[in-house]
Formats: C-alpha cells, structure tokens, sequence
C-alpha cells in the first residue's frame, strides 16, 4: 500500500522486523510501519533527541538470496506510533536494493520511479559494502 501526505517521498507499508544501534549500545529490534526513499518509521517510542545518530541494518531475504542492508541514519521525529529516521549515507549497493525493495512493494512504482530521478536526500557513499547478500542453503541431503 503506499502513502504519500505532506511527505517529500512516497510511502510504503513494510511488514518486517530492523535492527537500531545508537553509538554505544547494542542493536536492538523493533517493528517497521513504513519505508521511504528518504527514510523509514519505526514502532516504538525509541526515546531519543532529534538528529541523535543511529545505525539501521535490515535484512532483506529474496529466493535463495539474502541481502542485508546497514544504513546510517538519524532520528528525524518522534510520534504516539513511532519514531522517524532519516537516511544520512549508504553505499550503492544499498541504495540500489532500498530501489528494488520500494518499486517491488509499491502499487504505483511510477512514483517511485520519478523520486529516483531527483536528488537523494541522503549521501551515496562508494560500495564500502555495508549491504551483503549470502546465498542461503537448505538441508535437502
């Protein structure tokens, strides 16, 4: 389903689970709402300042693939449903996956694929390849 309000970037429901680590502190789990080009909403007050920098990893299983995806980000809004963060820098693996991800779950991809013809609101960064893909192998013996 997607959603688009008074956002600069279209919206996507996201059923699935991230990792959040904040400078110093182990990475903890928590539910995603909704993704953007420009970043995503997460379940959960995480109690945190306004731009307080955090480290979003998320795994992303296709076939006999998994991909998975560390962004840095920073803390944009906190609401009663969650809070926002913001997309700072990726690679360009990572950003190429968050691409597919978005356009393979939207409705109207086409919007999707005006935004990436626009400037990112977040820094590409060389492939430093934060975002890794193992095959995954299954006990069929």
């Amino acid at each position: 389903m997607l959603k688009k309000n008074l956002r600069r970037h279209a919206r996507i429901y996201l059923e699935g689970q991230i990792g959040v680590a904040f400078t110093g502190q182990r990475e903890t789990t928590y539910p995603i709402i909704d993704i953007s080009l420009s970043g995503m909403l997460i379940r959960g007050l995480l109690n945190r300042e306004l731009d307080s920098p955090c480290t979003i990893t998320l795994t992303v299983r296709r076939l006999d693939v998994m991909f998975i995806m560390s962004i840095a980000s920073k803390v944009s809004r906190n609401a009663h449903e969650g809070t926002a963060v913001q997309f700072t820098t990726m690679d360009q693996l990572a950003c190429s996956l968050l691409q597919t991800m978005l356009l393979y779950k939207s409705t109207q991809p086409h919007i999707f694929g005006e935004e990436f013809t626009q400037n990112y609101p977040f820094v590409v960064s060389e492939n430093t390849y934060s975002a890794t893909s193992t095959e995954m192998s299954s006990n069929t013996h």
